[in-house]
């Protein structure tokens, strides 16, 4: 699965972050996006690493978790297709992941990785939607 997949592409356009886009915007954001294959079980990013992206989940599911002092898995969220996470961490003062994702599906947790907005708009951390077609 790519950026260039007519299903991937159709599912990022209609997701709500990126309707409003124009298509020159658009393809500013795909420029330096990627699609992510994942293995059930693999971490996607761990909680407090620096958040310089958010996802959108293409295809399968997606965990996001936080562990307990005794290292007890505890799920948060349980994220399927056409859902996004880490956007909101975007526009915080140094962003980091508040928690850990983990692919929750066998070859199937496809996730869209958006960059963070200040690598898409400028440094200004702006919504997405705000991104100028120059």
């Amino acid at each position: 699965m790519t950026l260039t997949d007519t299903t991937t592409l159709a599912g990022i356009r209609a997701h709500h972050l990126f309707a409003g886009l124009s298509p020159p915007q658009l393809q500013r954001l795909l420029g330096s996006a990627s699609v992510e294959e994942a293995d059930a079980g693999q971490l996607l990013f761990d909680r407090g690493q620096p958040a310089m992206h958010f996802y959108v989940v293409v295809e399968g599911q997606v965990n996001l978790v936080l562990y307990s002092k005794t290292g007890e898995e505890k799920i948060v969220d349980i994220l399927g297709p056409g859902q996004s996470f880490a956007e909101a961490v975007m526009f915080m003062a140094g962003p980091v992941y508040p928690v850990s994702a983990m692919a929750a599906t066998q070859r199937a947790s496809h996730g869209f990785r958006a960059p963070s907005t200040s690598r898409c708009c400028g440094k200004a951390r702006k919504p997405v939607s705000a991104c100028s077609d120059t």
